[in-house]
C-alpha cells in the first residue's frame, strides 16, 4: 500500500507482536512471526511476504503467504499470488483466480463483530474459476 506507515523489507525478518492505531498502515514484504493488530488500518502483505500470525485489521490485503487466521471489519482481498492457511472472518472478500486458500471462511453483514467464530465451512483447492465449499449444516 502506497500509504503504509510501516513497512518490512525482503529479507528482514520480525518475531513479536505488531500493533497500531487507526489509519495505521503496514506493508509487508519480508517475513512476521507473531500477532498483527491494525484494528483500524491496512494490512497489505506483498508478494514476497510472508507472515505466520493472526492478522486482524479493517482491511487486509495478501499477494504473498499467510499462515493464521485473518480478521478483518471491512475487506479482505487475496490476490492471484496469494496464499492463506488459516480461518478468514469479514463482511466483504475479493478472491482473483489462481489464489490458494485452506480453512473456513465466514462473510458476514459489517455489523457483525469480526471476533465471532468462523462457520463450518471448508474451502479446498485454488479459487480458479470458484473454490469448491462445503458446510457441515448442509
Amino acid at each position: 500500500s502506497q500509504f503504509a506507515a510501516g513497512f518490512v523489507t525482503p529479507g528482514f525478518v520480525m518475531k513479536g507482536k505488531v500493533s497500531g492505531g487507526e489509519a495505521e498502515g503496514l506493508f509487508v514484504d519480508g517475513e512476521v512471526q507473531g500477532g498483527i493488530d491494525l484494528e483500524g488500518g491496512t494490512v497489505t502483505v506483498g508478494p514476497n511476504g510472508h507472515i505466520t500470525a493472526e492478522i486482524v485489521a479493517r482491511e487486509i490485503m495478501v499477494q504473498g503467504r499467510v499462515n493464521g487466521n485473518l480478521l478483518a471489519d471491512e475487506r479482505i482481498q487475496v490476490s492471484a499470488t496469494g496464499q492463506v492457511v488459516g480461518d478468514i472472518a469479514t463482511p466483504r472478500i475479493l478472491v482473483e483466480d489462481g489464489a490458494i486458500l485452506r480453512g473456513r471462511m465466514e462473510v458476514s453483514s459489517p455489523s457483525c463483530a469480526v471476533e465471532r467464530q468462523p462457520a463450518d465451512v471448508k474451502v479446498t483447492g485454488t479459487a480458479r474459476g470458484m473454490a469448491r465449499a462445503q458446510s457441515s449444516h448442509s
